[in-house]
């Protein structure tokens, strides 16, 4: 692991306790994760909350101004957190005062550089917790909605996971069949690959066929002849 990344790791261990103890693990990590997406795709938002020339009050400024505009959703993946024993249901009508701590916290330091990584740990942990496997499923065309509950409770039964978020691509490459990717490993049922592995076999096959019938023995021993010391170029008379 990179410097970066055990320091992010560090941050997200820290944040995910806090909000583990506040019962709201999955808005934050929605809210992190709106935030840090919103960053990636416009830099420049970045680099100003960055920006050494201006002070730390306008930068917070401008991180507020982000934070009136974060929408909050239901917790995506994830049941919504109950209440503490005896407390009652907070209406959502903003992100939570912990965003917006540890946000002010990273704009502080200068440390938004981190974000994307924070917000992956804290889900690898959220998954790990609530036993969540992510998986990716490529296919020639579209599944059918069937299809792809069919496959998610497949891959549950499978793994041994209480559920399975399922994210469905197409590549009409794979000319049908199916490709899944989930926890660092593939698991390939496409035509392609049969196809490709079937021509590989036809090629070891022709090459057994000209071994057994003693036609590359020639060729073997004008190698070895050309090989050995002293031994002149093919077509070299002098």
């Amino acid at each position: 692991m990179t410097f970066v990344g055990r320091v992010a790791k560090r941050y997200a261990e820290a944040l995910y306790a806090t909000a583990m103890a506040q019962g709201v693990q999955a808005r934050l990590i929605d809210e992190i994760g709106t935030l840090s997406d919103l960053l990636v795709a416009h830099p420049e938002l970045t680099a100003t909350l960055d920006q050494p020339r201006l002070s730390e009050a306008k930068r917070l400024a401008l991180l507020d101004l982000l934070l009136a505009e974060l929408q909050p959703e239901a917790p995506s993946g994830a049941e919504a957190e109950t209440p503490a024993e005896g407390g009652e249901a907070q209406i959502n009508e903003g992100p939570l005062p912990l965003t917006r701590q540890v946000m002010a916290l990273l704009v502080r330091r200068r440390r938004l550089a981190l974000l994307a990584e924070i917000t992956q740990a804290l889900r690898d942990r959220y998954d790990a917790d609530e036993g969540i496997v992510q998986a990716v499923a490529t296919t020639a065309v579209p599944m059918l909605k069937a299809e792809r509950e069919n496959l998610r409770v497949k891959l549950a039964e499978h793994l041994g996971a209480k559920r399975v978020d399922l994210e469905c691509t197409v590549n009409p490459r794979i000319v049908a069949g199916l490709l899944v990717h989930v926890e660092g490993n593939v698991i390939d049922a496409t035509v392609r690959t049969y196809l490709d592995t079937m021509r590989e076999r036809l090629k070891q096959v022709k090459v057994a066929e000209f071994v057994d019938a003693g036609l590359l023995e020639p060729l073997q021993q004008a190698v070895d002849e050309t090989d050995a010391p002293g031994a002149q170029a093919p077509g070299n008379t002098e």
